[in-house]
């Protein structure tokens, strides 16, 4: 049984570099950075609000003539992922909206807050399960 629905298309901003891998010479580092906005509305309902996921991957492009690989191929060097205006307590694996309802009858958010949408800052990595911190805006 569907407790969220899609509202429109997703939004998508971000952005997609390359660089030379400073640590090795013949090695090219691309860096991904998006930001996923998601309409979504309650299930029965006519509450909607947004779900954001911001995704970082790097990979490694390495000159076949200098290093052992199989064309066509990248090495994952990292990645990182945080999902903003999400239920994170349930920790049951799926995305869980916060809907202003849900606010106002739930209990308190615990955590720092933060600007989902601010791409100056790096991805978090170490979140607390108890702790899904409070976006300043959705």
């Amino acid at each position: 049984m569907a407790k969220v629905g899609l509202v429109g298309e997703a939004r998508v901003r971000g952005r997609m570099t390359v660089a030379p891998d400073k640590e090795a010479e013949g090695r090219a580092v691309i860096t991904a950075d998006y930001t996923f906005v998601h309409g979504v509305a309650r299930a029965g309902g006519d509450e909607t609000t947004r779900v954001i996921v911001r995704r970082v991957l790097q990979v490694d492009v390495a000159d076949l003539a200098r290093y052992r690989g199989t064309e066509g191929r990248l090495w994952i060097r990292d990645h990182a992922s945080e999902t903003s205006n999400d239920d994170c307590r349930r920790g049951d694996g799926l995305i869980n909206p916060s809907f202003f309802g849900d606010l106002r009858t739930g209990p308190p958010r615990t955590g720092g807050t933060r600007d989902p949408y601010d791409r100056s800052t790096g991805v978090s990595r170490d979140g607390d399960p108890d702790e899904c911190g409070v976006v300043t805006r959705t």
